[in-house]
């Protein structure tokens, strides 16, 4: 051990000095002595306070760095001492930090402040490492270390066993302890969570009306009284997991990287079009629709009470003409059940259940009855227009505009049919002009258009005159001229 010259004046047995509340005592302590015979205890406690600062600091010098600390009185000797000596205790400290370079699974640092080797060339035991991993994770599983050139060690799990791979992420910060025979990874590992972390088992039946969850194995979730399309089997949850957003879960999964997925896909099934039960186009009667379900319900028997929250979807046919029912099957037989409004519960107008324009109807069965849960359509008017069209003739004729049709066809010059949309339920009455009126040729006048309802969707235009002198009844087709037809009916 370095010698240190520096030392402490009366700390002896009986030193003649003060006490310490005599010393803070003295009148002189603020302006010193002035003039006379400085009494000897007072001149001893003075040097005494002086030299044990002095002497403390020059053995914390010699304690931390190997030269001797001389009473040379060279100050820039002492200085150099002192800042090795600084620097000596800092590389003692018990937490070191720094930035690791190579790899994963050979890890070079130079910590802050520098680790010092034990005296056997070993680390000191009792020494942290706070270390930023390097760019890549360990793919071995003893990756190792080695921090200020003292040598390579193993890191290994805190307490024992080797890590897994990737166990030190890449660019991660991470803790090491040095006890002096080992060092440790602190904190779990990723492998200790999915090692810790309970599994699922794989799923493999149904359990009506809740979870199961068993030593079985099964997994599943099934609603009663909803088509099979709105129930969480065995192979609904097989297909969720493996269309979840991660590319699917095996069975024996970890719990936590399964639940939140799952829970994400059959949130997302039963939010869209999974909860409605679709439907073939209706049959039967325009006032008791049938259709049949494609994903058949599962109830316990052919009532509404049974149907409770079935949604069915299906494209209304037949407009009805007054109260109406729906039937549909189950898996009991088929039901039937009067449709009503879904806001105040009233039976349905006639004209309210549109048919045959791709009106597609929602209901929801309350257990008495089947709910109409679309808007009401309200029946056409007489004396409102139900369609028109404006168009050129002409070879290729061109529609200006329309309403309520769904196709112009030229049969030939003059000679048009016109499609409309909806079939009316009542005679049409027709409106036909064309840009020309009191049309003369050398033959005399002619009266212009001719027009016949073919069917209650279809309608036939000629357009063209006859000749009105008595020179005949010849009728010409005219095909150069801007047609408008309107509609009027119910």
């Amino acid at each position: 051990m370095a010698q240190n010259q520096f030392l402490p004046f009366a700390t002896g047995d009986g030193a003649n000095t003060l006490s310490a509340a005599s010393y803070a005592a003295l009148g002189i302590l603020a302006q010193g002595f002035q003039s006379g015979v400085v009494p000897s205890v007072q001149f001893n406690t003075i040097m005494r306070q002086l030299s044990t600062v002095v002497a403390a600091v020059a053995q914390f010098t010699a304690d931390n760095q190997t030269a001797d600390v001389l009473d040379d009185g060279v100050v820039s000797n002492f200085e150099s001492k002192f800042l090795a000596a600084l620097q000596g205790a800092m590389s003692s400290s018990s937490v070191h930090y720094g930035i690791a370079t190579g790899s994963g699974d050979a890890m070079v640092v130079t910590a802050v402040p520098p680790m010092t080797p034990a005296t056997n060339g070993g680390y000191l035991p009792g020494s942290f490492l706070i270390v930023k991993t390097p760019a890549t994770a360990n793919a071995s599983t003893a990756p190792t270390a080695n921090v200020n050139s003292i040598g390579n060690i193993a890191i290994t799990r805190a307490g024992s066993g080797a890590l897994a791979a990737a166990d030190n992420p890449a660019s991660t910060w991470i803790i090491l302890f040095f006890d002096g025979t080992g060092c440790y990874r602190i904190g779990l590992t990723a492998s200790d969570v999915t090692r810790l972390a309970p599994t699922i088992p794989t799923p493999t039946a149904a359990l009506n009306g809740g979870l199961q969850v068993s030593s079985g194995g099964a997994f599943a979730l099934d609603t009663p009284n909803l088509p099979t399309n709105g129930t969480i089997g065995n192979s609904d949850l097989t297909a969720l997991w493996a269309e979840s957003a991660e590319g699917g879960v095996a069975a024996g999964a970890p719990y936590a990287a399964t639940v939140a997925q799952l829970t994400a896909k059959i949130m997302a099934s039963i939010t869209n079009d999974s909860i409605w039960s679709i439907g073939s186009a209706t049959t039967g009667p325009a006032n008791a629709p049938v259709t049949v379900l494609a994903e058949v319900p599962q109830v316990a028997s052919a009532t509404a009470a049974a149907c409770l929250g079935l949604c069915i979807r299906a494209q209304v046919t037949t407009t009805n003409t007054s109260t109406a029912t729906l039937t549909f099957n189950t898996s009991a037989g088929e039901v039937t059940l009067p449709i009503v409004l879904n806001k105040t519960g009233a039976a349905l107008s006639g004209g309210e259940l549109a048919g045959g324009v791709g009106f597609e109807a929602d209901w929801y069965c309350d257990g008495t009855s089947a709910r109409l849960m679309n808007s009401v359509v309200s029946p056409p008017l007489p004396n409102v227009a139900k369609a028109w069209i404006t168009f050129q003739q002409g070879s290729s004729p061109t529609v200006i505009s329309s309403y309520g049709v769904s196709s112009l066809v030229r049969n030939g010059a003059g000679n048009y049919t016109i499609n409309f949309n909806e079939t009316l339920d009542s005679e049409p009455v027709v409106v036909c002009s064309a840009n020309f009126i009191n049309f003369f040729t050398s033959g005399g006048y002619y009266d212009p258009t001719n027009v016949s309802w073919t069917s209650k969707s279809t309608l036939s235009v000629s357009i063209g005159a006859v000749r009105a002198n008595g020179a005949g009844s010849l009728f010409e087709p005219l095909d150069d001229f801007v047609v408008e037809v309107v509609i009027f009916g119910s």
